[in-house]
């Protein structure tokens, strides 16, 4: 019967804000999150980018035609015996085709660096898509653990002022004096700031998941409650594995490391000759006889670029590009480290959570016993007020502890599956 009263007084409170707001799922937050993030969007905006310079690099193993066109005018024409070898006016128009037929891999080489961005963008925006997804969930269960404070202190209330009519009818009888109804005046008055305290706390925390979600501050929601500690049980290695293969910034790190390779391959290419084909077609008028027509003429040929010597400037390139692969390579294992590390933390506080709830629940099933027999004693006259009011208060904090615990869990197993990177990302699992 007090728990349902307890309930009705949350609703009670609560009333208006459920009446013209809407209910928010997990789920839903955490898809309006993903939609609507600017952080998400300018990280679209950079993986488009990176695919243009895709398209870019495949247009360099195609011929390209340019053309160019100068008129000039001189002050007087020349004629040689007579026949006018060169007008005043001079026109000029010429088309030119090259076309790359042996690079000795550079080619390949920007193809391949250009590819492998589009990958590092997507991987990055991974990162952030998997942060937004934990820290949604985060604020979505600070909420819920805000909302469970104003429901214990209601209960807490609820109880206060059951021992208050209690005790003013003992204090009618003379069986307890005035300080007895005192003390659970006072603690009400404590009680009733809690309560102030704890909604605050709720609109807080609100505004701070609007502000993630990207919603107006004026937009009232509640959010659905979640209790199920219901989850996949894994050891430590099953995490670690999932880890190497599916946390964005191992991926990043290994495709910076073909980048490297690229840029290696980009270098070498200097040692080899570099071949295109040219082709020329002229459109002239006014410097060739006769001068008033137009003469056209065209080539084609070869061109070979060949770096003879220099130094050793390709060579020191060549190790320089070669040393800093493997400074990439280094970095992804101490990577790789430092995510076990990371995954292992994630695990070990699961695991505390986890106990924590059972420790938490045998306090909470304590506390109502004590509570209980502190009524039974106080009534029998066995025991003061300030033993049932104390017993009140413990049964409040294991009641504010155990939904902690609950919520606490949900949250470090958000943080594992982050740790683990299995949280949502691009494709949207």
């Amino acid at each position: 019967m007090r728990r349902l009263t307890a309930v009705v007084l949350l609703l009670m409170a609560s009333g208006p804000a459920f009446a013209g707001s809407k209910l928010i799922t997990l789920e839903e937050a955490v898809k309006t999150a993903l939609s609507s993030n600017l952080e998400i969007m300018a990280g679209e905006e950079k993986i488009r980018q990176a695919e243009s310079g895709v398209r870019e690099a495949r247009t360099f193993f195609l011929p390209r035609v340019s053309s160019s066109f100068s008129y000039t005018r001189m002050n007087e024409g020349m004629e040689t015996m007579g026949i006018k070898v060169m007008d005043a006016n001079l026109y000029n128009l010429g088309i030119t085709l090259l076309h790359p037929l042996y690079t000795g891999g550079r080619l390949d080489a920007l193809y391949g660096q250009a590819k492998e961005n589009v990958r590092m963008s997507g991987y990055e925006q991974d990162g952030v898509i998997q942060n937004m997804v934990v820290e949604t969930k985060k604020g979505y269960f600070s909420i819920l653990k805000a909302m469970k404070g104003v429901e214990t202190a209601l209960k807490q209330k609820e109880m206060a002022q059951e021992h208050l009519r209690k005790t003013e009818l003992l204090f009618k009888e003379g069986i307890v004096t005035k300080i007895d109804v005192l003390k659970t005046e006072v603690l009400l008055s404590e009680i009733e700031q809690s309560i102030l305290r704890t909604n605050n706390s709720v609109s807080l925390a609100k505004a701070g998941f609007g502000f993630l979600l990207n919603m107006p501050l004026s937009e009232q929601f509640e959010v659905e409650d979640i209790l199920e500690t219901q989850k996949e049980k894994h050891d430590l290695e099953h995490w670690t594995v999932l880890s190497y293969g599916n946390r964005p910034e191992i991926k990043q790190m290994e495709s910076l490391s073909r980048i490297y390779g690229y840029n290696t391959e980009l270098e070498k290419s200097r040692r080899k000759p570099q071949v295109s084909m040219l082709s020329n077609y002229n459109f002239q008028k006014g410097s060739v006889t006769p001068v008033d027509k137009w003469d056209n003429s065209w080539n084609i040929g070869l061109a070979v670029e060949f770096d003879v010597w220099n130094w050793g400037e390709t060579r020191e390139r060549i190790e320089k590009t070669i040393h800093a692969k493997k400074e990439i390579d280094t970095r992804h294992e101490l990577l790789k480290k430092a995510v076990e590390l990371e995954v292992k933390s994630a695990f070990l506080n699961l695991e505390t959570a986890s106990q924590q709830i059972e420790t938490s629940k045998k306090s909470l099933e304590k506390a109502n016993e004590n509570l209980r027999v502190a009524n039974l004693l106080y009534g029998e006259g066995m025991s003061n007020t300030t033993d049932v009011l104390d017993a009140q208060a413990d049964l409040a904090s294991a009641m504010g502890s155990y939904y902690q615990s609950l919520y606490d869990y949900q949250i470090a197993y958000a943080e594992l599956e982050k740790s683990a990177g299995v949280q949502m990302n691009r494709s949207g699992k």
